[in-house]
């Protein structure tokens, strides 16, 4: 633009000479600010100007009551200095600088932004959390329901049991779970043909108990069923020796072959 511009925070229209004083004291107030020097030119610096009583008249349409008054509140609010000189005065925009600088207004916009972003991100994060806190929940409801729906048992969730799934699950899916049950359900020995006669199958936590636990059901197909050899092998060192390597539960499937 050939004249230059002139910059204008949006909080203009909150100020007191827009808001409580009469509509030609703002556009007297305008019609300074766009006239002043918006560079040092020739005798007056960056924010400085010539004008007289009838260049405003003419441009505002201000009588010189409103014109007198506008000046002498402008230079009580430290808005306006002046002084007079030969045919109009001389006049200074204070605080000309600090608003006619885009990066007063950029700082407070990107404080801002910076704020938004950060409210925002602690909401994402905290949305976020609160699903994945949701989903690990129905995930832990969704395991015992299982287990319940295939044992026949009534199990409700605890915080013990929410304890031991949410270990669990940080080694095994979900779907390795449901299988290690339904590993532990085709199993004669954990269906009870062991000495105890105890159906470890539907006992909840008997499987959810430690990892291992959960290891020995997914490997019951391939190890119990079909090795049964190499345990029975095992057996000859000794039962202290195989439920020390082996476990309670191999020990109890495989304890009718002694």
């Amino acid at each position: 633009m050939a004249n230059g511009a002139t910059i204008w925070g949006r909080k203009t229209i909150d100020s007191e000479v827009f808001t409580d004083k009469p509509d030609k004291w703002f556009k007297i107030w305008f019609y300074l600010v766009n006239k002043a020097n918006f560079k040092d030119f020739r005798r007056y610096k960056r924010g400085e100007g010539f004008v007289s009583r009838p260049i405003i008249m003419l441009a505002t349409g201000a009588t010189k009551d409103q014109i007198d008054k506008c000046f002498r509140w402008l230079r009580e609010e430290g808005m306006l200095a002046t002084r007079k000189a030969t045919r109009g005065m001389h006049f200074v925009v204070l605080s000309y600088e600090k608003y006619q600088d885009l990066s007063y207004y950029r700082s407070d916009t990107e404080s801002e932004t910076e704020a938004t972003q950060k409210r925002h991100r602690s909401d994402t994060k905290e949305k976020k959390e609160k699903k994945e806190k949701k989903e690990k929940n129905n995930t832990h409801g969704e395991l015992l329901d299982y287990f319940n729906s295939l044992t026949g048992k009534k199990y409700r969730m605890t915080q013990d049991k929410a304890t031991m799934i949410k270990a669990r699950l940080k080694t095994f899916t979900p779907e390795d779970i449901k299988q290690a049950i339904q590993n532990r359900l085709s199993d004669p020995s954990s269906m009870g043909k062991n000495r105890s006669n105890k159906v470890w199958a539907h006992d909840f936590k008997s499987l959810l108990r430690n990892d291992e636990n959960v290891d020995r059901a997914l490997n019951l197909e391939g190890s119990f069923l079909k090795d049964e050899k190499f345990y029975i092998e095992e057996l000859k060192l000794g039962i202290t020796a195989f439920i020390k390597k082996h476990g309670d539960e191999k020990f109890a499937q495989y304890s009718k072959f002694i």
